[in-house]
């Protein structure tokens, strides 16, 4: 609403493209942390420290997920962009960049509030919504003529806004310290700069090489798959440091989540 008032029907439409190539991942993702998370807490809502656990847990594999493919979308942009829309489109970019930023918190907001209403915080998670929401217009008609990427930004803090207060709700909720939350966020931290390293030759190369801006898409994400693989299997311990070992194993199926209910106790 905000960007056809402020920029117009033909911003609206580039940022239409943006936001929905920036949004897939969480929605289709988040969808399966509702229909999971949700009943998974309800049942063992008694067990308080379990929960603490799991949802430790949940934030670590969030991480693991959502930073290198923030690294990825945003590194690729433009190759992503002419493979998929064409040249035509290169507006997108820019929002795009700033929009992918936000894919961290918006997960985090997807196991966040199931794990609250499954702990019957009903009014405490409703009022974070409507601040949210209230925070999200008032930013984005105030940054509105900075084009579409003040709007962008303003998506962005918001989102930060709102992870930031649902998971102050479940940490108060669950038990879990300040330093189990950065312990829980480092793995996906220490994996984004591994990845980081590894797609930066690859972000310079020329789309006018051979493999052109499909092909070095493709490949980047085959390397983002193969060194992201060789760090959460082959080399834990060095990639992932301790707790995110402890977690790769878990969702492996190679530990139970009693182990790290026992360590965090």
């Amino acid at each position: 609403y905000v960007v056809a008032w402020s920029l117009g029907v033909a911003a609206m439409g580039l940022y239409g493209r943006a936001n929905q190539l920036a949004t897939v991942p969480p929605a289709q993702i988040g969808q399966i942390f509702d229909n999971v998370v949700f009943p998974a807490v309800s049942r063992m809502q008694t067990d308080i420290n379990h929960v603490a656990a799991a949802y430790k847990l949940s934030l670590t594999g969030i991480f693991l997920l959502s930073v290198p493919t923030v690294t990825f979308l945003v590194g690729f942009r433009t190759q992503i962009i002419c493979a998929v829309l064409g040249r035509d489109w290169m507006g997108v970019a820019a929002p795009l960049a700033i929009l992918a930023l936000a894919l961290p918190f918006r997960l985090l907001h997807k196991v966040s509030d199931p794990t609250a209403r499954a702990l019957g915080a009903t009014y405490a998670r409703a009022w974070r919504q409507w601040l949210f929401a209230i925070v999200l217009m008032l930013l984005s008609i105030a940054l509105s003529s900075h084009s579409l990427q003040g709007i962008s930004c303003a998506v962005v803090v918001a989102s930060m806004l709102d992870a930031g207060l649902m998971v102050w709700l479940c940490s108060g909720l669950t038990g879990l310290s300040l330093g189990d939350l950065a312990e829980a966020v480092m793995p996906g931290v220490r994996l984004g700069v591994i990845t980081l390293v590894a797609l930066v030759p690859i972000m310079r190369a020329s789309p006018e090489t051979s493999l052109g801006n499909a092909g070095i898409v493709a490949f980047g994400a085959a390397v983002l798959l193969l060194v992201g693989g060789l760090a959460c299997v082959k080399f834990q311990a060095l990639a992932l440091g301790t707790h995110g070992r402890l977690t790769m194993r878990i969702l492996l199926g190679l530990e139970g989540v009693r182990k790290m209910q026992q360590k965090n106790s």
